[in-house]
Order: structure tokens, then C-alpha cells, then sequence
């Protein structure tokens, strides 16, 4: 299963992946949670140590790239090639 690393900085703050039904998850990491000066990524993405399913983050991570489909970003640069 592809995950992409979400980072702020030098920190990871968590990891997104599609699940085996091809819907986007997302989960902070155990070390973001602890970091003091840690912060939510949205409103419906809160801190906490749960799965995160498709619905709470797909308009968050989506809205990040608005020309690039997110599941184009796990095929990686190589997809032209097929």
C-alpha cells in the first residue's frame, strides 16, 4: 500500500494512504501527538490517535493540490511511462 509522509517543516505530522477500497485515510503520527507545539491540520482532522476515514480528510488534502488528482501523486513521476 503507498502513504505519503505529511510534514510541517522537519516534523511528520502523519500519513495518508488509500485504504483497500481505494478511499483516502489519514492518521498523525505518534510523534506529532507529543510534540508541544503540535497542531490540527483542520477542524475535522483534530488531534487525535484514530484513522481518520475518507470523508473527514478528502476535501483537506485535495484542496491542497487542486491540479493534481491525489491518487496521481502515489502512480509518482514514472506514470507516463506506462
Amino acid at each position: 500500500m503507498s502513504k505519503l509522509v505529511v510534514y510541517y517543516q522537519e516534523k511528520v505530522v502523519g500519513h495518508l494512504h488509500f485504504n483497500k477500497e481505494e478511499r483516502l485515510i489519514f492518521q498523525y503520527d505518534k510523534s506529532w501527538l507529543a510534540f508541544k507545539d503540535r497542531f490540527s491540520l483542520s477542524l475535522a482532522i483534530n488531534l487525535a490517535e484514530k484513522v481518520y476515514c475518507h470523508l473527514e480528510t478528502k476535501s483537506f488534502f485535495e484542496n491542497l493540490l487542486p491540479d493534481v488528482e491525489i491518487k496521481d501523486l502515489y502512480r509518482g513521476p514514472w506514470k507516463e511511462l506506462e
